[in-house]
């Protein structure tokens, strides 16, 4: 992210800002899921915890606590409770938008500590929203600042007639 911004700032070129973009987000897709999990600490759990069914949860349901839940869920559900420790208030994490339709119609899981391997063939990340959220979605901020249009990387978008007018 910081590359793009200095890029935008030094050069003040839009192609070669989009080009910085896209090779962020080339690479981005290449990290481990450690690498693109967001941290976060859980309370609450069991005041939200206690009113979710199955794979089924409340709203207003944070949701670094959903992805524990479902974490815990499929941790039972897999009689996997032995191996990992469940996740429970007070604990940190690692949790990630996953790629839907998968087993459970999850769209967030997290972990504890290591990602359990059992799970690799329930979810998949979904690069493409943890970019947004992550990268896309500040850039973007530094983009509306200059008045250029800013466009997902994963976008086909060969030729941007508003930039060519503006030359």
């Amino acid at each position: 992210m910081k590359n793009v911004i200095e890029i935008m700032l030094s050069s003040q070129d839009y192609q070669q800002t989009n080009e910085a973009l896209k090779a962020v987000y080339d690479k981005f897709k290449q990290l481990s899921i450690n690498e693109v999990a967001s941290v976060m600490g859980i309370k609450n759990y069991s005041k939200y915890a206690s009113l979710c069914t199955g794979f089924k949860t409340c709203k207003g349901m944070p949701v670094h606590c959903k992805a524990a839940y479902y974490y815990n869920e499929i941790l039972k559900t897999l009689n996997l409770t032995g191996k990992y420790e469940p996740i429970g208030s007070g604990d940190k994490i690692r949790y990630f938008y996953v790629n839907k339709p998968n087993r459970y119609n999850i769209n967030v899981i997290g972990f504890k500590y290591d990602w359990p391997v059992e799970f690799n063939e329930i979810v998949t990340p979904n690069y493409d929203k943890i970019f947004t959220k992550l990268i896309y979605k500040p850039i973007e901020r530094f983009y509306n600042c200059v008045k250029w249009k800013c466009y997902l990387p994963n976008q086909a978008v060969k030729c941007d007639l508003f930039s060519l007018l503006a030359e």
